[in-house]
């Protein structure tokens, strides 16, 4: 406040300057100066009103944070990877309406394929216990599920599922509010459209 008292001061000083310099043949009209008073007048309100806003912007931004602790130990949804530890992981299925037949596919962190199966076309949800096309058990780590809808043999494109993950940390990034879920994953909390205590 004293900032802005100062800057207030320094305006009137300029303002009386100006009227004991200005050329007596050609005065400055009184309402010259009632417009420079209302326009900086103006400007300090707005100046206080933007500061306020700033203020009002980080108490939010501190209490979303805040509220995010509860989420730490919880499971969140989100689409994108998945971390396998040896437990099965259950996805939300997302099928193509057009499609006469769903395959689920699984990617590792590479992209490479590990895994595919077709899927019962009424499923709601779809469980991957970790097998691999060689039957063997895919090692811990970071996986993708997707559903690729076919129609007669061809492809109609996949879309990734949500999974559930582990929140083990909440982070305040430049891009705004991410968590970190287990295996590393980092998801933006917008991205979440879930979350569950654990099973």
């Amino acid at each position: 406040m004293s900032g802005d008292s100062s800057d207030y001061e320094t305006f009137l000083k300029m303002l009386t300057a100006q009227m004991q310099n200005q050329d007596p043949l050609n005065p400055v009209e009184a309402s010259d100066f009632a417009a420079q008073l209302a326009s900086f007048s103006t400007v300090e309100q707005q100046v206080l009103t933007n500061d306020l806003l700033t203020s009002i912007e980080a108490r939010l931004a501190n209490s979303d944070f805040a509220a995010l602790a509860d989420w730490v130990g919880m499971e969140a949804r989100s689409r994108g990877a998945v971390y396998f530890d040896g437990a099965e992981i259950t996805a939300t299925v997302q099928r193509e309406s057009a499609a006469d037949r769903n395959d689920l596919v699984v990617r590792n962190d590479a992209g490479a394929e590990v895994y595919r199966a077709t899927i019962d076309p009424e499923a709601l949800e779809v469980t991957w216990g970790g097998e691999t096309q060689s039957g063997s058990i895919a090692p811990h780590g970071q996986y993708e599920l997707s559903i690729e809808g076919f129609s007669s043999g061809e492809s109609l494109g996949s879309a990734v599922l949500e999974t559930y993950g582990r929140v083990q940390e909440a982070r305040v990034e430049e891009s705004g509010l991410t968590l970190v879920l287990a295996g590393g994953q980092v998801v933006a909390t917008r991205d979440v459209t879930a979350l569950r205590a654990p099973l």
